[in-house]
């Protein structure tokens, strides 16, 4: 496992060990993404010893780091027809970032969670296949209340969508459940975590909920950043929207418990569960209609939004509008 030192006690599901690179046999390569491709200094100094004119194929990224520069179309310029690493045939090695890819890992409070990012085509197999379930997720150990209250929020949110025989209604619940938690959190009684419940009347109506994705799409369709051109066709804003609801629901599951794992702690930084899950929501919503390819929408939508900060913090911008002046307080009592 690629972990910094660092990292103290890392967890991880059971498809992060299996992970291995297809390298030229990948079929959409991450060197091809047009993704911007940071350097590690050590590595520079390294290939700048080892690699003849290495300088000239990296620029600054104005921050005192490096850049490899791209070719026109989005590739990365040491990346060869061959689908191999020009520096890595040369030099042996892979440079830090393109070794740890698609690999993250998240530190919070006493523990380290490490995971694979849909956005490689490999990794998102391993996970949509949904052949390793997410065991033994709510055994974290921290001192901080608001974080344990989330880890064992997470463990029942994962279980409801394993016994949840419609994904759809999973995620709609997991809205509601989520309304629950933060009205816990807004009355700091973190001790009452059962007395949220799943079946509380649906947060939004469906017609609402309809509403709210259409908002989620006209954003990524109009004011969005697009790096793929498959993206930019897919929410251009004149084409007609696939009217086939994609994915079986074993992969819509895999995915929603994906996201529910990706971004479901990171609550503990905003106090915000309940926009949190809204996003979970907005991405689960989104996958399902872009095109009848779901392998495709899910692998976009994690390498557009997911990776993009811009366009990730405008969508959590507009949910948090759009929640201002929720009063979960007065909605409801614990």
């Amino acid at each position: 496992m690629l972990v910094p030192t660092n990292f103290g006690q890392v967890f991880s599901p059971k498809y992060f060990e299996h992970f291995s690179c297809m390298a030229s046999r990948c079929q959409d390569p991450c060197c091809k993404v047009g993704w911007e491709i940071p350097l590690d200094l050590e590595s520079a100094e390294k290939y700048r010893k080892s690699v003849e004119n290495f300088s000239e194929t990296v620029t600054e990224d104005g921050f005192g780091g490096l850049l490899f520069k791209l070719r026109p179309d989005g590739s990365c310029l040491h990346f060869d027809s061959d689908g191999l690493c020009g520096l890595m045939k040369k030099t042996g090695e892979q440079c830090e970032i393109c070794s740890k890819y698609p690999r993250f890992f998240e530190e919070y409070d006493g523990f380290t969670e490490a995971g694979l990012s849909v956005s490689c085509p490999t990794a998102e197999r391993l996970i949509l296949d949904g052949d390793f379930p997410y065991e033994g997720i709510e055994n974290r150990t921290t001192d901080d209340r608001l974080l344990k209250f989330l880890v064992e929020a997470r463990a029942m949110a994962m279980e409801m969508v394993e016994n949840e025989p419609d994904p759809d209604l999973a995620a709609d619940r997991l809205c509601s459940f989520s309304e629950g938690l933060q009205i816990l959190i807004d009355y700091d009684e973190l001790n009452m975590l059962k007395a949220s419940e799943f079946d509380r009347a649906e947060t939004l109506p469906e017609a609402d909920y309809r509403e709210f994705i259409d908002k989620i799409r006209q954003i990524i369709f109009e004011k969005a950043e697009k790096i793929s051109p498959v993206w930019e066709e897919l929410t251009d804003p004149k084409r007609p929207m696939s009217k086939a609801f994609a994915g079986t629901k074993a992969e819509r599951r895999a995915y929603l418990e994906y996201l529910i794992y990706r971004r479901f702690l990171k609550a503990v930084s905003s106090e915000f569960i309940y926009a949190e899950c809204l996003f979970i929501r907005a991405l689960y919503g989104l996958a399902a209609g872009l095109s009848e390819d779901y392998f495709l929408n899910v692998r976009l939508i994690s390498r557009e939004i997911e990776h993009n900060d811009e366009n990730r913090e405008a969508l959590r911008g507009y949910i948090t509008d759009m929640l201002e002046g929720w009063d979960g307080a007065s909605a409801s009592t614990p």
